[in-house]
């Protein structure tokens, strides 16, 4: 009996091994096969019904899906299966040049350089490096946000026979004007920062029983935006942000006392800034990020929790939506109450060709003392937004020149102030529209 199980066991053996053989034998001369044909799809198609990595799993095969997912432009799965075989072979110079350049496409510049440094010199000659410069990039732009706001509630008015006054702040056309400079101070650590310029044109309507008065006025304020970001060894991303406001402006303001008005215009300055920490990396086909932010904003205490995933379907940056969820919170201040909400903004990126591409998002929730875009954009006026949408219109002319043009629309909310008497009053709410239009160039050295 006992020699029969041990023939029985050998037979077993014998026939495992012959399918396990067998097995290896035939996706290696299919998966070839397929490669020598540059049948990309094929290979791809026949790996995912055929091939059971955990039986058969060696350096050639990964390299021919690597290149084959490389060459149908899903780099991020090619990224996985370089990785796979340089396990079974560290010295595959040609595994780190294709990781080096599935790095350099999906923008993990670090990791690309990092790569860099372990090619051999043979392959190193025919590569141009991702360099460090102390100046990576300038940008400059400028635009004009254009408001209905006076021109479509001028006549509003809430006032009473018996009234004190009321009194109407209409938000005017913004102009605006920004310059940058990235700079990549090694392979991990990078700055970017720079100064905006905003000018504000209001208008401030007072409604008096025996008739009304309209005042100009500027708000001008100057942004100073500092974003360091440092690339870890495994992709993660670590960054700092600071963004400081300062404001200043002469608005007018209406005084009542004993039966008598007057108007004066106090100079009004102050600063205000945000402090932001987040970190991102990659994860399968998505890239994620999150961040915690502190500001004072209007001169409220405002905390801010944002995560952003963002889906590349594809492997690369040719189609990429994405959704961002916002907490926010607003501390109690004097009499007024403390604000909670949750604002999301889903949002897309599509590459029309090479050279061109286009980026779109739509927020939902209102937006006040509310910051995006990593804290370079701080909506800091006193209306509150209620939509928000835009479009952003990429086209690279050459390998140094880019221009780009965006365009912003916002419904907003403002108020009108009704004085019973000194002290007490009610307020009246109305809508406008604002209209951004921004254009600027990126020069990369």
């Amino acid at each position: 009996m006992n020699k029969v199980k041990i023939t029985l066991l050998v037979i077993f053996f014998a026939i495992l091994n012959c399918s396990i053989a067998q097995s290896y034998v035939d996706v290696d001369k299919k998966s070839y096969d397929y490669y020598v044909a540059k049948d990309w799809s094929g290979l791809i198609k026949y790996s995912k019904i055929n091939i059971d990595f955990k039986e058969v799993d060696y350096h050639y095969l990964r390299m021919r899906l690597g290149i084959a997912y490389f060459e149908t432009g899903n780099y991020l799965e090619a990224i996985k299966h370089f990785k796979k075989a340089l396990k079974f072979d560290e010295s595959a110079s040609l595994a780190k040049e294709y990781l080096f350049y599935s790095y350099k496409y999906t923008f993990q510049n670090t990791l690309a350089k990092n790569m860099y440094r372990y090619m051999s010199v043979k392959n190193k000659k025919h590569i141009t490096p991702l360099e460090n410069k102390f100046i990576k990039s300038a940008k400059i732009e400028a635009g004009i946000n254009f408001s209905d706001g006076f021109i479509k509630n001028q006549n509003i008015s809430f006032l009473e026979e018996d009234d004190v006054y009321e009194e109407t702040k209409f938000v005017g056309n913004t102009s605006y004007l920004h310059f940058g400079l990235a700079h990549q101070l090694s392979d991990e650590f990078s700055i970017n920062h720079g100064i905006s310029k905003f000018r504000i044109n209001n208008k401030k309507k007072f409604c008096l029983p025996d008739g009304d008065s309209i005042f100009d006025y500027s708000t001008l304020q100057t942004d100073y935006y500092l974003n360091s970001n440092y690339t870890f060894s495994n992709g993660l991303n670590f960054y700092l942000v600071l963004h400081t406001l300062s404001v200043s402006f002469s608005e007018p303001e209406m005084k009542y006392a004993d039966f008598e008005y007057s108007i004066t215009k106090p100079k009004t300055e102050f600063k205000d800034y945000l402090l932001l920490a987040g970190i991102g990396n990659y994860y399968k086909k998505f890239y994620w990020q999150a961040g915690v932010s502190y500001s004072k904003i209007n001169r409220n205490n405002q905390t801010q929790i944002d995560f952003d995933i963002s889906w590349l379907p594809f492997g690369n940056y040719k189609f990429v939506p994405g959704i961002k969820i916002v907490s926010y919170n607003q501390a109690k201040k004097d009499d007024e109450s403390s604000i909670s909400k949750i604002i999301i903004e889903p949002h897309v990126s599509l590459t029309i060709s090479k050279n061109i591409w286009i980026d779109a998002s739509y927020t939902f929730g209102d937006l006040h003392n509310y910051h995006e875009k990593n804290g370079f954009i701080i909506y800091n006026n006193p209306d509150i937004i209620t939509k928000k949408a835009e479009a952003l219109l990429n086209i690279k002319i050459n390998k140094n020149l880019t221009f780009y043009a965006k365009y912003r629309f916002m419904n907003r909310e403002d108020n009108s102030i009704t004085y019973f008497t000194e002290d007490e009053y009610i307020t009246n709410s109305f809508n406008f529209t604002t209209n951004y239009i921004i254009g600027g160039i990126t020069w990369t050295f």
